[in-house]
């Protein structure tokens, strides 16, 4: 049974199953949704805890011993188990499919990073969705970090206004973790509670965190201005400026090959034909409308040229050329 984290509270005041899986890609959000089911557990009378983390030569047999096992201090255990990637194998499938299936009174909690889409469609794994809750948590997206921002403030007693909360969002996107930490400190540093943007400024480093295809998301939205900032968050970080040009390289090629079908049937046609996922049709159809045949003809040619300073076979620094390549991709 999917479990969508905003209503996960919700869900644990009313009822605890048997299994949760949590999943995604950010560990604060992750953690959290994780500590409403302990605490969930807690109040259901489940006072021992056995926490397993899975690495290479993990015995899943563990598992399966320590939920037949009688506990030594209550009738019921949360067992929880941390996987370090979203595929636990054949042997940790297996095992999960007989946790899932299992009337002992047991809670299960499994923690793992993103399962992918095709992980989701085995029979084990659906076989998991129908014993239990799936939690899915996804990385916020750019417009829903203020609010968050202000939530988590108020939960401390500050107060900010919007120019402040953007301010502090721009210096922690991508890093929830810093957010935290950073607000904890505004709350010692704002004795009356308030929170203003010169305070922000002044007290909060720089501490953003980007990966490529966020990067390239941002530069498909012809967000200028915050595609650079990335760009050069990513350089700062001494990611490889080829792995970045061969992103943009695939990019690109795709974005023209579909401007090119849409010559003949329409935009929308040509993003569902290469099956753009759904969540990135918006983006893809913008950059589409915006930047016509040559424009992209253009930009592909002028790729390979920066492929070339990437592997130190042509003169020119390569991230300057990647900015030229990041505006033109904008439109600007």
């Amino acid at each position: 049974m999917k479990i969508y984290p905003d209503r996960l509270e919700a869900h644990l005041e009313k009822s605890l199953m048997r299994l949760y899986w949590v999943s995604g890609d950010e560990p604060l959000l992750v953690q959290e949704a994780a500590d409403a089911v302990r605490a969930a557990a807690r109040r259901a009378g489940v006072e021992e805890r056995v926490v397993f983390h899975v690495e290479r030569g993990f015995d899943w047999q563990d598992v399966l011993n320590e939920s037949d096992a009688l506990s030594l201090f209550a009738s019921r255990k949360l067992i929880e188990t941390r996987l370090q990637n979203g595929k636990p194998g054949d042997k940790g499938s297996s095992a999960l499919s007989e946790l899932a299936e299992a009337q002992d009174e047991n809670v299960i909690l499994v923690t793992s990073p993103r399962v992918d889409a095709a992980t989701q469609k085995t029979k084990w794994f659906k076989l998991v969705d129908q014993a239990g809750g799936i939690v899915q948590v996804w990385p916020l997206a750019p417009k829903d970090l203020p609010p968050w921002i202000q939530r988590r403030m108020a939960s401390r007693g500050l107060k900010a206004d919007r120019a402040t909360v953007n301010a502090l969002a721009r210096k922690i996107e991508g890093n929830l973790l810093a957010a935290v930490q950073e607000i904890d400190r505004l709350a010692l540093q704002a004795t009356d509670g308030q929170v203003n943007q010169a305070m922000v400024e002044s007290a909060v480093s720089d501490q953003a965190r980007f990966d490529v295809y966020q990067w390239l998301d941002a530069a498909l939205l012809g967000q200028a201005p915050r595609s650079l900032r990335m760009l050069r968050a990513l350089e700062a970080e001494g990611v490889d400026v080829v792995l970045i040009a061969g992103a943009l390289t695939r990019e690109v090629r795709q974005l023209l090959q579909m401007k090119q079908h849409a010559a003949t049937s329409t935009i929308e046609d040509a993003v569902r034909q290469y099956r753009i996922w759904p969540k990135r049709q918006p983006l893809v159809g913008k950059a589409l409308r915006r930047l016509d045949l040559d424009e992209l003809r253009e930009l592909f040619v002028a790729l390979s040229q920066l492929d070339r300073q990437a592997k130190g076979q042509w003169p020119g620094d390569p991230w300057q050329h990647l900015s030229d390549l990041n505006l033109k991709l904008c439109g600007a």
